[in-house]
């Protein structure tokens, strides 16, 4: 009865401290190494052609300061993002919840990882510093390899960006211009 006693006891005691409270601080708006933009920003791109786009952020979510119940080994998880309006049937979204993923028009997402080189099935992607706009940070090339999305290649630099990519079906590079 004593051993029975003392496992019941013993199981919640284990029970009621593996549960806490996380605070956690949620995205600081100040940092825009990950995500360069906010609502009203307008992107300016201009093409190999001398054309010019312009793409105003339209959507912008950042999830706050909350709380929330779980086990001693929670993360604070981040959701973020911004997308911009459609011009030339172009759209950008970048965002950020456990990793960053960016999304061209319809396309299908470009999961961002860590790592100098990274290739998926369906895309590669080149990481290496830059100094860019005399902004020291990270530089994304990504590239397409299924052939189904319309922007096949990107680049993103950390403060920055997109700062360029190529549509497929126009055959345009578009570069930002700040």
């Amino acid at each position: 009865m004593k051993s029975y006693i003392f496992s019941a006891l013993l199981s919640v005691l284990c029970l009621t401290s593996c549960i806490t409270t996380a605070r956690c601080p949620g995205y600081d708006l100040n940092d825009f190494r990950l995500i360069s933009f906010r609502q009203g920003d307008t992107l300016t791109y201009v093409s190999s052609q001398l054309d010019t786009i312009h793409l105003i952020v339209n959507n912008f979510y950042s999830k706050g300061y909350y709380e929330f119940s779980s086990y001693p080994d929670y993360e604070c998880d981040l959701d973020t993002y911004y997308q911009t309006d459609i011009k030339n049937d172009i759209s950008i979204k970048e965002h950020i919840t456990y990793g960053m993923s960016v999304q061209f028009c319809n396309d299908s997402e470009y999961k961002i990882t860590s790592g100098n080189y990274t290739k998926k099935d369906d895309y590669e992607m080149e990481v290496s510093n830059t100094v860019f706009n005399d902004i020291s940070g990270k530089k994304y090339l990504v590239k397409d390899l299924s052939n189904n999305r319309r922007i096949n290649t990107f680049v993103k630099v950390d403060f920055c960006g997109i700062i360029e990519f190529h549509d497929k079906v126009t055959g345009l590079t578009w570069t930002q211009i700040r």
